[in-house]
């Protein structure tokens, strides 16, 4: 059972995640309908939950047990009269964040020669929001060309536009696309373009 992008579907045994990465598969998993149940009250109960991540391991089935039952307790999952869960909107803006930090810019086999720029201007009052979205272009691989502009060679501003409006500065967001550059040299030697 999978989901465009693995999104949802498990691309590792169940031992292998971490207490966030199972948390955040929980809270998918809650958020496009996969049954999840009070995983405690009864070994049938969160059969859809185990089915998903291929487990019949006894281990496996209480560790799902204690993250769901921590991600209640944590206030990500709000319990239902029917005994399912459902996300509170603390899970929903947490799965939002975490979207946002799994994007990824394609890179395509060979460049066009063009160069991409970000360029921001926010405002003093959206510190945390400008420094989150440094912190992200330069995870993707963007290299600060001056303080508020950002150089990369391949097109992302899909990307970079999703982030921009997550943490609400798309409006102070700009992007440009240059043929020249001052100091071209040495972004195509970063970047492994020569």
């Amino acid at each position: 059972m999978g989901t465009p992008n693995g999104m949802l579907g498990p691309k590792k045994p169940l031992r292998e995640y971490s207490k966030r990465e199972l948390g955040i598969a929980i809270l998918r998993c809650v958020a496009l309908g996969v049954a999840v149940v009070l995983v405690a009250s009864s070994p049938y109960a969160a059969s859809a939950l185990w089915r998903h991540f291929r487990t019949q391991n006894r281990q496996e089935r209480r560790r799902l047990a204690r993250r769901v039952e921590a991600l209640k307790s944590r206030g990500y999952l709000d319990r239902r009269k029917n005994g399912k869960y459902a996300l509170t909107k603390k899970a929903r803006e947490l799965l939002q964040e975490d979207a946002v930090w799994s994007l990824t810019i394609p890179k395509p086999k060979r460049w066009d020669g063009r160069w991409r720029m970000v360029i921001f201007d926010i405002p003093a009052k959206q510190e945390r929001g400008r420094q989150s979205l440094r912190v992200r272009l330069r995870e993707l691989g963007c290299v600060p060309y001056q303080r508020s502009v950002y150089v990369y060679p391949f097109e992302l501003k899909q990307t970079v536009m999703k982030i921009a409006a997550f943490y609400g500065l798309d409006r102070y967001v700009r992007y440009v696309r240059a043929d020249t550059l001052d100091d071209e040299a040495a972004l195509r030697n970063q970047f492994g373009l020569d």
